[in-house]
């Protein structure tokens, strides 16, 4: 068996413990020592509290103190050092207790199952109550060992520390990975050999225990290997990572997908052969619940928990449901199955517009998709699930699905939930959350993507483009326009749909409000007209009666027309006003009805999007043959503009921070 590290001795208190120890067992001093900073460094790093970076410069190979510099520096507060010392210590008292255990084994007092056991209870003990219990109280609780017997053990330990005696000169060089499934040692050539015990007692001081190379660290101590190289020593077990859910889709998602699309191809739109068309109650997806992963096992003995598998998303739009056991979506309605670039799974019915969307059509308003033979012209509204066209002229577009152009984009707005196709953009502003595909020229626009812009044999000029997912294009730029920007990795399209969607919610919001008081308002009127019509009727009932009796006596009853008169033309208006309050209380009820339906799919749509930009990490990537000098280049934390003309330019994660 190995022997226990040597023993150290508190300045403060004069106690003795294990020079592994980072504060003293008897009085909670803290133990300064280089070994114990990169102990203590290394678990910072390994529990997110430090970076290496604010770590490295703190630490002195010469000298102990770094835990007081961390602190003075404010990279560690107070209560992390504290926990981040009584962790190491944990860790040390358990290094000496497994060795305790063996020991024990040794003599054949305890069997190793009730080592484990004890070794077992003193973690949990300790996780639950951060109860610090030795393994030896807990084996003579459990009645495997006595009192005696493990007096007896202890010290043998306390001899054996004292008499440990390394070889002088530089210790081995340990590495341990960072997710600490093995470690490596280097022996230094000219350093004094250590021995197998001694070097399973430098492991055992830093946590590594388990899964233990007994032919490697034989080979190093009688230098059979190599020394000056790292050998691997221990070896733990990754975890085994789980499977994502996904989402199997019964139908061709992108038919007419943007990126796919060739200039020299001619799709005829009117050709519904390669559009899928369902009929109501077909499903239409279903959802594969993830599968999770196992425990790997780190080289101290603890377990390694595999990564949370994601939950696939299924989103509703228009025309669908869920299936019964909400796993499942089926059209309701017969039409064109799409999926929007969010997830956002739709139905669409086909309004076909022969000819131009113009004069002789109005604005267009359509829960589906919308197919024109000719152009969309100036001045006209689209709202719909899918648009194809010929051309749009200064119109104003907004779909949840793709749009695709055969021609060009002149002066128009664009705000798509899907990928987009044309040949050319003039005077543009297009926002997109899939793809956009240009096939020649992209001029004076604007262009906000949650995808990516295939643009390859496209040339910008005065331009910006954002897209998340990457640049491809031909040329940015000439001698004569204004500068382009061309922006990656970076989603505005997200953020300005995000800010779009959260106030049009605080619009619903205080719309419902207003209409709320004004149905409280108009309740509390009503109460009251109902006690005035009661009594203006009593009233007029009573007159008359009375006019009758004045009647049959063959009195005059002038004053009392009079008077009934009056209280007719009071009671008609008390019941006109009836009419009209209750009249606004049921169409602001049903507008309330309806924001309140509007406000919930909005939210339903906004925490798609969140959800789905969450899920989404974004590809900082740009591809081009020319950039003029003056483009603006931006990507996460980084702006630079070309002060030369580039050529065949790529630029990537790897050296966008100095592309130009």
């Amino acid at each position: 068996m190995a022997g226990d590290p040597p023993l150290a001795t508190c300045p403060q208190c004069g106690g003795q413990f294990s020079a592994t120890y980072p504060l003293c067992p008897h009085c909670d001093a803290p133990i300064e020592s280089p070994q114990i900073d990169r102990q203590l460094a290394e678990l910072a790093i390994r529990l997110h509290m430090l970076t290496p970076e604010q770590a490295r410069p703190l630490l002195d190979p010469a000298q102990g103190g770094a835990g007081e510099r961390f602190l003075a520096a404010g990279v560690l507060s107070a209560k992390q050092l504290k926990f981040l010392r009584e962790t190491l210590r944990f860790r040390a008292e358990r290094a000496a207790d497994t060795r305790f255990g063996t020991l024990a084994v040794e003599r054949g007092w305890v069997t190793s199952e009730q080592v484990e056991a004890a070794l077992k209870e003193q973690k949990q003990r300790y996780l639950q109550e951060h109860a610090e219990l030795t393994v030896g109280d807990l084996l003579v609780a459990s009645g495997a060992l006595s009192a005696e017997q493990r007096d007896a053990l202890l010290a043998e330990q306390h001899r054996r520390r004292q008499q440990a005696d390394r070889p002088s000169g530089p210790e081995p060089r340990l590495e341990i990975a960072p997710d600490r499934t093995n470690a490596s040692l280097q022996l230094h050539k000219d350093a004094p050999r250590f021995s197998y015990e001694q070097l399973v007692d430098l492991l055992a001081e830093y946590g590594v225990v388990h899964g233990l190379d007994e032919a490697a660290l034989r080979g190093l101590a009688d230098g059979s290997l190599p020394t000056g190289e790292p050998v691997v020593v221990a070896r733990g077990h990754p975890p085994t990572p789980g499977e994502d859910g996904w989402v199997e889709y019964m139908f061709e998602r992108h038919p007419l997908r943007a990126a796919d699309q060739d200039d020299s191809v001619y799709i005829d739109y009117r050709d519904h052969g390669e559009i899928p068309q369902v009929t109501a109650e077909t499903l239409l997806a279903r959802r594969t619940p993830p599968k999770p992963g196992s425990e790997g096992i780190d080289i101290s003995g603890y377990p390694l928990p595999p990564p949370t598998p994601r939950e696939a998303r299924l989103g509703l739009g228009k025309g669908v449901a869920f299936t019964e056991d909400g796993e499942g979506v089926v059209a309701t309605i017969d039409g064109h199955p799409a999926v929007s670039a969010t997830g956002m799974i739709s139905v669409f019915p086909d309004y076909i517009i022969k000819g131009d969307l113009g004069n002789a059509t109005g604005h267009v308003s359509f829960n589906g998709r919308v197919v024109v033979s000719g152009t969309v012209q100036a001045g006209f509204r689209v709202r719909c699930g899918e648009l194809v066209a010929q051309e749009v002229e200064a119109a104003d577009i907004e779909t949840t699905g793709d749009v695709l152009i055969r021609g060009g984009v002149i002066g128009t707005h664009i705000r798509s939930g899907g990928s987009i196709s044309a040949r050319y953009l003039h005077h543009a502003h297009v926002e997109a959350m899939g793809d956009l595909l240009v096939a020649r020229e992209v001029v004076e626009s604007e262009v906000e993507l949650s995808g990516a812009f295939h643009g390859e044999r496209c040339t910008v000029l005065a331009s910006r483009i954002s897209a998340r997912n990457g640049v491809w294009v031909k040329e940015v730029g000439s001698e004569s326009s204004s500068p382009s920007a061309i922006s990656v990795g970076i989603d505005d399209r997200v953020d300005h749909e995000a800010a779009r969607l959260k106030l049009a919610i605080e619009q619903l919001q205080e719309q419902a409000a207003e209409q709320q008081r004004q149905i409280q308002e108009a309740n509390h009127r009503l109460g009251k007209l109902e006690l005035e019509i009661g009594k203006g009727a009593q009233l007029e009932d009573k007159a008359r009666v009375k006019r009758r009796e004045m009647v049959t006596k063959g009195v005059d009853t002038a004053t009392l027309d009079q008077q009934i008169s009056r209280l007719e033309r009071m009671l008609f208006a008390l019941f006109d006003e009836q009419e009209q309050l209750t009249s606004m209380v049921s169409s602001n009820s049903e507008a309330l009805a309806s924001g309140r339906t509007e406000q919930a799919t909005l939210d339903a749509e906004l925490a798609q999007l969140q959800a789905w930009s969450q899920d989404q990490e974004g590809r900082i990537y740009l591809e081009a043959k020319v950039l003029h000098v003056g483009t603006l280049v931006r990507a996460p934390a980084i702006q630079q503009r070309t002060t030369a003309e580039r050529r065949q330019v790529r630029l990537d994660a790897r050296n966008i921070r100095n592309p130009l």
